[in-house]
């Protein structure tokens, strides 16, 4: 009679625990957090014909490459966006 009562009482406490387990993740939820690129300041303007314009969120450079034949890529530093309509500052920083 003791060991069904001591049987139940443990199976009871088992199954209690079980169930803070598994509803731990529904209380305590946890935000992911993705690590930030090599390149996540760059940020790609457009296409002008075979010339991929690129600009620098960090500083304001604008590049240009040039693609040509296959596996050949040239690279031009056009200038320094510091404020909309406005010439571009031409010193690289």
């Amino acid at each position: 009679m003791k060991t069904d009562i001591f049987t139940k009482i443990l199976l009871l406490v088992i199954a209690l625990f079980l169930g803070i387990i598994s509803f731990r993740p529904l209380i305590q939820t946890e935000i992911a957090q993705a690590s930030a690129g090599d390149f996540d300041h760059v940020k790609f303007i457009g296409i002008i014909t075979s010339n991929i314009v690129l600009m620098d969120n960090r500083n304001g450079n604008l590049w240009v490459y040039k693609v040509g034949d296959p596996g050949v890529v040239k690279a031009k530093f056009l200038g320094r966006l510091i404020e909309l309509g406005k010439p571009l500052a031409n010193e690289k920083k």
